[in-house]
């Protein structure tokens, strides 16, 4: 939230630890390209959103209750957006954004409606085909680790699996 204030030129005090500065943020196009935006009453190409969750570090699921779990329900998409403490549900009808509610994690029941909402990328690493084929480009061109290790680094980072170190 406060990237997306700071991007948008919005006045804004950041408070955080030391620890917090040495974190890696992405490039400020990529937080712009990778959000999601959810309003009542737009349409969404709903398997264009599931392939982007899964490129922005979200996981997909069969029942959310983490921060970074999605799940696709028939015309119900629910997401534990990094930018809330509960839970999203978007429910469509057909392409078209029906309601947008958190729900609770534990009961997987609905609370409160809200217009719109936010869901940025949940890695500081954006696994898209482009980011897929130079990381493995760099992993072929690298001379570190034996090949085995080089060849087991390759498939992770061709099946989009986030691992530490990425």
């Amino acid at each position: 939230e406060v990237l997306h204030r700071l991007l948008a030129g919005e006045a804004c005090l950041v408070v955080t630890s030391a620890k917090g500065l040495k974190w890696k943020v992405l490039p400020p196009g990529e937080i712009r390209t990778y959000t999601l935006r959810f309003r009542v009453g737009d349409d969404v190409d709903l398997e264009d959103v599931l392939r982007r969750c899964t490129e922005m570090g979200y996981y997909g699921v069969a029942r959310v209750e983490a921060p970074g779990d999605f799940a696709r329900k028939g015309g119900i998409f629910d997401v534990f957006s990094v930018s809330y403490e509960t839970p999203l549900r978007v429910e469509l009808l057909g392409d078209t954004v029906e309601s947008i509610r958190f729900f609770d994690a534990t009961t997987q029941r609905s609370q409160s409606e809200i217009p719109e909402a936010l869901v940025p990328p949940c890695s500081p690493l954006i696994l898209s085909a482009e980011n897929v084929q130079r990381a493995t480009q760099a992993v072929r061109a690298s001379r570190h680790g034996g090949t085995r290790e080089r060849e087991r680094l390759e498939e992770h980072i061709q099946e989009r699996m986030h691992f530490d170190g990425m």
